[in-house]
């Protein structure tokens, strides 16, 4: 018990001591009262004719020098201190940042070394290459879909038959295979009006609405075909047909 009061009363004086409050104020009042201080340590008791405490009682004590002037000290110090903290922290900022800028500028300007130069065409090689090999698995992999659609068609042309309740019988007579198959794909048809709005306004497919197997699925099959290399697309006339047949089924639907 008498441990846990010892640490508590040293935990208080620890915080009030190293509180700048206190140090402040304690610095102000021996600034207004040196005089006090000079008494108790420097000046004997036979030259005063009298106690030092006495002495500092009768001629050095009052209420202005004691308590006024240190705290409007203190508050003018404090206040001034953390005014001045707060310019020179604005000002080291102003000069890290002016600093920060000119190296900027100064590698903006900078040339590139022979070996940076090298180095940047290699990389730059290198991502190019890497698009081909890109683009060549792309177009290997419509090629296969193609291929197997139209095994899908001939096989569908000769073993099965179309059910005229879902998709009328009305189609072109030149596309009418490609647009069974098409309707056949359930996944392929819920995307048919996102695709349709991003060719409407010529907006570049996004990739988030439509997935890219959706994409090259209607690329693979000539539902839709690039415009530019902006991503922007529009309606093959298989395309056209197979958008006006769903909206016909839609509305008899409906």
């Amino acid at each position: 018990m008498i441990d846990e009061i010892k640490k508590s009363i040293s935990a208080t004086l620890y915080e009030r001591t190293t509180s700048p409050l206190f140090g402040t104020f304690l610095f102000s009042w021996i600034l207004w009262n040196w005089k006090i201080i000079l008494v108790l340590f420097a000046t004997n008791s036979q030259e005063l004719e009298t106690t030092k405490f006495e002495y500092i009682e009768n001629n050095l004590l009052n209420y202005s020098s004691g308590i006024i002037y240190p705290v409007a000290s203190t508050i003018l110090i404090l206040t001034l201190y953390a005014w001045l903290a707060e310019k020179a922290y604005q000002l080291w900022l102003y000069f890290d940042k002016r600093k920060l800028d000119l190296k900027n500028e100064i590698e903006k300007n900078k040339l590139l070394t022979l070996d940076q130069s090298i180095k940047l065409r290699l990389e730059i090689s290198k991502k190019e290459e890497s698009f081909d090999n890109l683009l060549k698995e792309k177009e290997k992999l419509i090629q296969v879909l193609r291929a197997e659609n139209s095994e899908l068609l001939k096989q569908n042309s000769q073993n099965e038959i179309i059910n005229t309740s879902d998709v009328k019988e009305d189609f072109n007579q030149d596309y009418s295979d490609e647009i069974r198959s098409f309707f056949k794909n359930e996944d392929a048809v819920a995307y048919i009006e996102d695709v349709a709005q991003y060719v409407q306004y010529g907006w570049s497919m996004d990739s988030e609405k439509i997935p890219e197997n959706i994409l090259t699925y209607y690329l693979a099959f000539d539902i839709i075909q690039k415009v530019n290399d902006n991503g922007v697309f529009e309606f093959t006339p298989i395309g056209k047909q197979v958008l006006r047949e769903y909206f016909k089924t839609k509305h008899n639907t409906k």
